[in-house]
């Protein structure tokens, strides 16, 4: 197809992405993830070992974009149920204290950005990721035709500025909690400590010592 003379040509979009196989759109929105892991690397190394490097809008778009994911990422972890640091024990459930501590509003918010990290973020495949296929037709005066086909994959790299606002002050609300908490039971345990046998505490300390240097030296034996 030619243009005319000094005049670009707009070709009509149609959607026919219920016409593309899914393996086509798994392997474009593979593709993406590779990329973007590589070009998240290469800034890395911009950014650490050529300091000097100039800052351009894509290398902007990729640090916000791997923040952002980065974000939600350990959003998500920190409300995830199964075992505990102590073996035989469930992970504290954070999320059950999420009517008790946010408003309504909040509540909603936590939903969608966890929804978000659990789709989008961990699993790659929400509504807020498609992969459109479009056909590429002559627009008039052109006869008709079909100029060729594409695929374009439309991402929500980040937050808007309210959304990036009411997470901060949601991760906060339960940060403020969980320090509470973990005072509480560092002051509990502070007294608690405080009313036993110091000379029995004190043997405990020295046995777990001579325990933990037994540890070390035969660490540095199998290293030698």
């Amino acid at each position: 197809m030619t243009e005319p003379t000094g005049q670009p040509v707009h070709l009509i979009m149609l959607d026919i992405s219920n016409e593309m196989p899914g393996r086509v759109a798994d392997l474009h929105s593979i593709k993406d993830d590779l990329q973007f892991a590589s070009n998240s690397a290469v800034v890395y190394y911009r950014r650490e070992f050529e300091p000097e490097s100039p800052r351009d809008e894509e290398t902007h778009t990729i640090v916000n974009r791997a923040l952002w994911s980065a974000a939600l990422s350990a959003y998500r972890r920190a409300f995830t149920t199964g075992r505990s640091f102590n073996r035989g024990e469930f992970r504290f459930n954070l999320g059950a204290m999420r009517e008790s501590l946010l408003s309504a509003e909040q509540q909603q918010a936590h939903d969608d950005f966890y929804d978000v990290a659990n789709q989008h973020i961990a699993h790659r495949s929400s509504d807020r990721d498609r992969v459109l296929f479009h056909a590429c037709l002559n627009p008039p005066p052109f006869p008709h035709g079909v100029d060729g086909v594409g695929t374009i994959l439309v991402r929500n790299d980040g937050p808007s500025k309210p959304d990036a606002e009411n997470f901060i002050d949601i991760c906060r609300i339960f940060i403020a909690y969980a320090k509470q908490e973990i005072q509480s039971f560092l002051d509990e345990k502070n007294d608690d400590l405080r009313s036993r046998d110091l000379n029995q505490l004190y043997k405990q300390a020295e046995v777990q010592a001579q325990e933990q240097q037994k540890l070390i030296e035969k660490m540095n034996a199998r290293a030698q």
